[in-house]
């Protein structure tokens, strides 16, 4: 009788990650930038580099910076007992438990562009990219957005095996393996919240740019708080409102496992096997997500000083130059942070006890459910050929999968405008689940050659069906709606996705063939290629659609509220800017008149634009509702397809080399890989394509230290860029591509004894910091500043 125990506590302490996030990025003809009706351009806009060779153009819709601490432990413990009943029955029982507890808390700074713009400069990018924008609030202000958010989970792993193996004689083995794994996700925040966001802003800003053309953006803004904040000439915590606490989360997972496989292995003689089996799994993924939203000091800000008064010393101001080492920002620029839970707390028991409740916006209920039954053989063997020793291992094996998804959602049926591009979603009642079942078959087939060219030299062929499932997330049936990026008559859009239950499995027949040579005992050189043929590729597909009968308040459709405030606005000569629009729709839809719309409106007018005050106490006052008048919404709804088949194809070069007895070496590779479909950035945004993702050239040395108690690691890897998303479920199809990088990591180990082994590890010991872009490298979509991480380990065993 055997036994081992092991235990184990990783803690990564609050990690700083400076990041610039996602802007929404709208991709259009040079003809729509120029035509005011799309409300990107007025008549005095100053527009440059505005291509005329029919090239799309790219603009973003808002810009932000990100500070996040991250934080994490684990402590997991693995119990391993091995009995022999008999000399002839092994029995080996193991169980693993494991919990791990993240938590991140997240500052922003945020600006979203009203629009029209001041001021447009578009590089020569093949997408012309919006690389300065501008814009002038006249005699206003907007807000200056600084949400706080946290989140919070733990998960937990339970893990329990049994193996049983029989000699049936002295050439037949038999064994049986049964396994049952739980594997769960919730939330670990006092707010019952997996996230936690609470919507701020200091509503001061008059003036905002962003310049792209420097590769990381600089944001700048003009700030005046004497017209909607208290006016005195600090920008502090005075100046910052509530706005709205949007997209809390509850969320839990729970991933079932259950899975036996008997198999028998047949040793017919010194050098040939035979094996024979069959195994079941049974794979059973629930889901839970709710989102949440609370109006508090509503979209426009409009209760500075609100936080300081509820929550006092909850905030502090932040001084955004200090947050980038690498990134260079401009100065000036003044944020806060805060205990997100705090403020939450406080602000939601305030604003309920207003009449304004937190309001579930979604929920997803999903099961899906896989079984798979296999069967399979494999020959092993050894003969020669040639006088040169050949090995073959030949097999088949076949699968049969069946998939149950289930699904029960209380959706969003309803979209209500609070403000020229502010929205609140409103779900309705929980509908009946609904299941859907589908099932297919594989049969996969390997065969393994090597053969033995001289003493040292070896050469292998290698051919196997082989299938990867997809996750999942794409699998689910239910449906997830975001937030509208703005009205649809001035160029908003809405997406939606969904899951496809159906898809199928990616299935790819394999070839590769490698010579290895071998001139020392630890040294070794290789050469290999490979060649790929892959069907099933999931791609995502956008197709403009209705969902739950939500209507569309924003169309500007003819006869519509919104319909009839865009030709009034025409008529008298008033561009058609998110304000304006959602401010004479509001006044049409108070008044019941469009005349008295009219009216009411120009009387509100100074030199062109609506007069703030007046506009912030609309918006504050009034909600736009949708009617049996409004058109339903086209919305965007990207789902995951099966799409086409692709091949790959690379060629590999490693080896490793140690110095004599010296304890040093080192080990290098190198990957070149090519695929026969990429994606074209000059498309049609409309148009979906499937492209390989994640293939890139790949290269690493490693230094090797290993002698007697210490073993020790420092390696050099690097990537070349590669397109990481061909469609990231937006309205423009947008594509996401990680740009080139290098890490250089390091661990050493020692044996203090039989029983303990101290640890250290340092990952991205010089800080490669992480780029990623759209369709041209000036469309920043993520930008994060890395720091090293060190993790230092003791395991102890007995």
């Amino acid at each position: 009788m055997a036994d081992f125990y092991s235990a184990r506590s990783n803690t990564t302490p609050p990690l700083q990650w400076p990041t610039f996030t996602p802007p929404y990025t709208d991709i259009l003809s040079a003809d729509a930038v120029l035509d005011p009706a799309n409300g990107l351009v007025t008549g005095s806009t100053v527009v440059s580099g505005l291509p005329t060779d029919g090239r799309n153009v790219a603009i973003a819709r808002d810009s932000r910076y990100q500070f996040t601490e991250m934080s994490r432990e684990r402590i997991n413990g693995q119990v391993v007992v091995q009995f022999n009943p008999t000399d002839s029955i092994r029995i080996t029982a193991d169980a693993l438990l494991a919990e791990t507890s993240a938590k991140e808390d997240r500052t922003d700074l945020s600006n979203w562009f009203d629009r029209p713009f001041d001021q447009i400069s578009f590089d020569d990018s093949p997408v012309s990219t919006s690389v300065f924008l501008s814009e002038n609030k006249g005699g206003g202000t907007k807000d200056y957005a600084l949400q706080q958010s946290h989140s919070a989970t733990k998960d937990k792993l339970e893990s329990f095996g049994l193996n049983v193996e029989y000699d049936a004689n002295d050439s037949l083995t038999f064994k049986i393996d049964a396994h049952t794994s739980k594997a769960s996700v919730r939330p670990d925040a006092r707010t019952g919240f997996a996230e936690t966001n609470v919507g701020m802003a200091m509503p001061v800003v008059r003036a905002h740019t962003v310049d792209y053309s420097t590769g990381f953006p600089q944001i700048t803004v003009d700030r005046d708080d004497s017209v909607r904040s208290n006016g005195d000439g600090v920008f502090d915590l005075g100046d910052v409102s509530t706005q709205v606490s949007n997209d809390n989360r509850n969320i839990y997972q729970i991933n079932d496992i259950d899975q036996i496989d008997f198999r028998g292995e047949w040793q017919l003689d010194d050098t040939t096997k035979f094996t024979f089996g069959a195994n079941y799994r049974t794979q059973k993924n629930e889901t839970y997500e709710a989102l949440y939203q609370q109006i508090m000091g509503d979209w426009g800000a409009n209760n500075p000083g609100d936080v300081e008064q509820l929550t006092p010393g909850a905030l502090e101001l932040f001084d955004w130059d200090s947050a980038f080492n690498d990134f260079q920002i401009p100065s000036g620029l003044v944020g806060v942070r805060g205990n997100a839970l705090d403020i939450f707390e406080a602000a939601s028991a305030h604003y309920a006890g207003q009449g304004n409740s937190l309001n579930l916006v979604q929920e997803n209920f999903d099961i899906v459910e896989e079984d798979v039954l296999a069967v399979f053989a494999q020959f092993d063997g050894e003969f020669e050929l040639a006088d040169r020793p050949v090995r073959i291992s030949a097999g088949i094996r076949y699968e049969q999968t069946d998939v149950t998804a289930f699904s029960q959602s209380a959706p969003t049926t309803d979209i209500i405008w609070l403000g020229d591009q502010d929205f609140a979603r409103v779900a309705g009642s929980g509908q009946d689940g609904f299941s859907i079942d589908d099932s297919y078959d594989n049969f996969l087939p390997n065969l393994d050659i090597a053969i033995d060219l001289t003493d040292k030299l070896v050469s292998r062929f290698s051919y196997s069906k082989t299938l990867a499932r997809t996750g999942y997330d794409n699998l689910k049936a239910s449906t997830s709606l975001s937030q509208p990026s703005g009205p649809t008559a001035v160029g908003g859009t809405l997406t939606a996705s969904t899951g496809t239950p159906g898809l199928l499995p990616l299935v790819s027949e394999n070839f590769d063939v490698s010579f290895e040579w071998y001139y020392g005992d630890d040294d070794w050189f290789s050469v290999g290629a490979f060649h790929k043929k892959v069907k099933n590729f999931v791609g995502t597909r956008t197709v403009s659609e209705n969902l739950f009968g939500i209507r569309d308040v924003t169309s500007g459709a003819a006869g519509t509220r919104s319909g009839q405030a865009s030709d009034a606005l025409e008529s008298i000569g008033i561009d058609a800017t998110n304000q304006h629009l959602f401010a004479m729709t509001a006044l049409i839809d108070q008044l019941g008149s469009v005349n008295d719309a009219i009216a009411t409106f120009q009387a509100n007018v100074n030199n062109g634009s609506l007069d703030p005050a007046y506009y912030v106490s609309l918006e504050t006052d009034y909600d736009v509702l949708s009617d049996s008048s409004d058109p339903l919404w086209d919305i965007d709804v990207s789902r995951p397809l099966n799409i086409e088949s692709a091949s790959i194809r690379g060629l590999e070069i490693a080896g490793q080399h140690f110095f004599g007895n010296t304890g040093f070496g080192i080990a290098a590779s190198y990957t070149l890989v090519d695929g026969d479909i990429g994606y074209d950035v000059t498309a049609d945004p409309t148009e979906d394509q499937f492209a390989l993702v994640g293939l890139s050239d790949t290269a690493n040395v490693t230094l090797i230290y290993e002698k007697n108690r210490l073993s020790a690691r420092a390696s050099y890897n690097w990537r070349d860029g590669f397109l990481s998303d061909a469609n990231r479920g937006d309205s423009y199809n947008n594509p996401t591509f990680t740009e080139a990088f290098a890490t250089i990591d390091a661990s050493v180990s020692y044996d203090v004894t039989e029983q303990i082994t101290v640890s250290l590890e340092a990952v991205n010991i010089t800080g490669e910091n992480t780029r990623q872009y759209n369709r041209a490298e000036n469309q920043l979509w993520f930008a994060r500043e890395n720091a090293p991480r060190f993790f230092l380990g003791a395991r102890y065993k007995f």
